[in-house]
């Protein structure tokens, strides 16, 4: 395929596959070079004239590898290997416009699992190794280089001992490697886990129950047990209620202890409770009704209690930021989803609409006159919508996608802000199966409402722009 864009952007892609019963290979290849060239408002000057950003280029090259195999009927072996190069451009901030940097990374995903299958018990070993190396410099002469190692061992056994009981558990080993010159040192840690869990179904298609935990080791911390337990109930035959509670806890990265400038080695751990619980109904099953406009609906609560929640944030007035652990930080809220459809014999139109309400807040002061006491978390928004909507007509269709945003604090007191906004994106799709190849074609035009927002704060993002491709699939029978 073949991708492009009106602000400079044009990539290609390969995929070739092969299978057979037992065995099956995929190869996918991709490349981009985008200038990303994109006009934007700049609210920092009088009138928030329209400007072109000319630093914001990425090239990028990457190839997939993914194989499974069958050897008689109770082994199977999976393997995958993925390997990306990235050349980057990063965008200065409106009010540090005359900073220019540049990123090169390269990363190398390595994993394999061998399965055997045994009449009531299915047995796992996979291996992993993640290799990234990043390379940074900037117009001040600065250099940073950082090259980090993830190597992850698990073994893991399924028991089925009867009709609607699954029992398993497992052992997990990481080691990560990191080296930086940010890093007075070399650093490295080395972690040992253990887990386990136990699912019934009390009810045959009816009711079922999951329990589980996890118990972590890592030096120079006493992490405590991880546990969980969820449940599914269908209380009607197109109504069932959903529920998670359990314990998490998170250490914090090598980058938040050590990265330099900004790393602060005297963090301490997230730990905390969550829930949630959810309705949902499915009205039908979609396929005989030409007019369902609650299609299916759900709508669920959470809550979450965190000790030393673990945020990155802004130095004073400085370009510096820094990981902070916030005493306790509680929030919960609701999710809500509604879809639905209409059809009239070869035209289809179908709709999903979604709304998000968000409290997060620092429920405990740090110190006696901590601003940030009761404030909502930055760049959290405490009200956000969207809606999906699709008009099919045989192998043409034209999609609407829409996404409201409300307010985002941008630092800890809550005195500053970025205003709501919401922007659109809309597409037309073609696609055609012929005897032995298909073709397809996309054009979507982003940001249609020409929206000027940001996501973050002075760093806007682009204006109205389009994009194309193109598709060309074969099939070798």
């Amino acid at each position: 395929g073949i991708n492009t864009a009106s602000i400079g952007d044009l990539g290609q892609s390969l995929k070739l596959s092969y299978g057979l019963q037992n065995f099956s290979t995929t190869l996918r290849f991709f490349n981009r070079n985008a200038s990303n060239n994109y006009r934007f408002a700049n609210i920092t000057q009088p009138g928030s004239p329209i400007e072109e950003q000319l630093l914001a280029g990425i090239k990028q090259t990457g190839i997939l590898h993914e194989t499974w195999f069958r050897l008689g009927n109770n082994h199977q072996f999976d393997l995958r290997w993925w390997w990306q190069d990235n050349d980057r451009d990063i965008p200065p901030s409106l009010d540090f416009n005359f900073y220019e940097s540049t990123q090169k990374d390269q990363s190398l995903r390595l994993s394999g699992q061998w399965q055997m299958s045994l009449p009531k018990v299915l047995f796992f070993l996979r291996g992993a190794r993640f290799e990234d190396n990043l390379d940074y410099t900037d117009n001040f002469d600065y250099v940073g280089n950082s090259y980090f190692t993830t190597i992850t061992s698990e073994a893991e056994a399924r028991w089925n001992p009867r009709k609607g009981i699954i029992i398993n558990g497992g052992v997990n080993v990481q080691d990560i490697t990191a080296k930086a010159d940010e890093y007075e040192q070399e650093e490295d840690r080395r972690s040992l886990a253990l887990f386990a869990s136990a699912k019934w179904e009390a009810i045959e298609e009816s009711l079922e129950l999951v329990l589980s935990g996890r118990q972590e080791m890592v030096k120079d911390y006493e992490i405590p047990f991880a546990p969980a337990m969820g449940f599914s109930w269908k209380v009607a035959p197109k109504l069932a209620i959903k529920g998670n509670a359990g314990y998490s806890y998170l250490l914090p990265s090598l980058n938040d202890l050590y990265w330099n400038p900004g790393g602060n080695p005297d963090l301490k751990p997230e730990q905390g409770w969550s829930s949630d619980l959810r309705l949902e109904r499915k009205l039908s099953d979609g396929k005989n009704n030409n007019f369902s406009p609650f299609q299916d609906v759900s709508i669920g609560g959470y809550h979450r209690n965190i000790k030393n929640w673990i945020i990155w944030l802004p130095q004073d007035d400085s370009w510096i930021w820094m990981p902070e652990n916030r005493a306790e930080v509680r929030s919960y809220g609701l999710e809500s989803r509604l879809g639905g459809h209409w059809q009239q014999g070869h035209n289809r139109v179908q709709w999903r609409v979604r709304y998000d309400h968000t409290i997060a807040r620092n429920t405990k002061a740090t110190a006696d006159d901590d601003p940030s006491l009761d404030k909502q978390l930055i760049y959290v928004p405490r009200n956000r919508a969207g809606l999906n909507l699709a008009f099919i007509h045989k192998n043409l269709s034209l999609t609407y996608d829409h996404e409201i945003i409300g307010e985002r604090f941008t630092n800890s007191d809550n005195s500053e802000s970025l205003p709501a906004y919401h922007s659109g994106d809309a597409g037309l799709h073609w696609y055609r199966k012929f005897d032995n190849y298909g073709l397809g074609l996309n054009v979507t035009v982003e940001n249609i409402w020409n929206t000027r927002y940001q996501i973050m704060a002075n760093r806007p993002m682009p204006l109205r722009f389009v994009r194309a491709g193109i598709t060309v699939s074969f099939q070798q029978r």
